[in-house]
C-alpha cells in the first residue's frame, strides 16, 4: 500500500515538473520576442512624441503629416505585436501561479510526508489545485497555454 502511494506521488510530481519545464521553455522563447517588441514600441513612441513636439513649434502641413505617419506606424506595431505581449503576460502569470503552487505543495509535503498523514497528500494537492486554478486543469491538452506552448516548442524543434 505504501509503495503504491509513493509511486502515485512520484508520477504526480514528475507530471508537474514536466509541465513547469515546458512552460518555462515556452516563456524563455517568448521573452526574446517580447523584449524586441517592447524595444520597437518604445522607438516608435519616441519618434511619434518627437514629431509631436516639433509640430508644437511648427504648425505646417508637413509636421501634421509626420505626426499622423508616426502615429500610424505606432498603432500598426501595437496591433501586430499585441499577441506577443499578451502571450508573454499570460505565460508570466502561469509561471508565477505554478511557482506559488509548488511552494505550497513543498511545504505540505514536508508537513505530511513525515508520517502517516502522507495518505492525505493527494487530497490536499487536489484541493489546492482546484482553488488555485479555479477548477481548471492547467495540464489538460485543451488548456490554451498548454496548447500554445506545445505548438511553439514543436515549431522550435522543427527549425533546429
Amino acid at each position: 500500500m505504501k509503495e503504491s502511494g509513493l509511486l502515485i506521488l512520484a508520477i504526480l510530481l514528475a507530471g508537474c515538473a514536466t509541465a513547469l519545464d515546458r512552460e518555462r521553455q515556452c516563456f524563455e522563447s517568448v521573452t526574446a520576442e517580447y523584449l524586441t517588441a517592447q524595444e520597437e514600441l518604445l522607438k516608435l513612441d519616441a519618434v511619434w512624441r518627437a514629431s509631436s513636439r516639433r509640430a508644437d513649434t511648427l504648425v505646417d502641413d508637413a509636421a501634421r503629416v509626420d505626426i499622423r505617419a508616426a502615429h500610424q506606424r505606432l498603432q500598426e506595431a501595437r496591433t501586430r505585436l499585441r499577441p506577443t505581449l499578451e502571450w508573454y503576460e499570460r505565460l508570466y502569470d502561469r509561471l508565477r501561479l505554478r511557482s506559488e503552487e509548488e511552494e505550497m505543495l513543498a511545504d505540505t509535503r514536508l508537513l505530511l510526508l513525515t508520517g502517516p498523514a502522507a495518505l492525505f497528500y493527494p487530497v490536499v494537492r487536489w484541493n489546492l489545485r482546484a482553488v488555485l486554478w479555479d477548477g481548471a486543469d492547467p495540464d489538460a491538452d485543451t488548456d490554451p497555454i498548454t496548447r500554445y506552448c506545445a505548438e511553439r516548442l514543436a515549431m522550435s524543434e522543427e527549425s533546429k
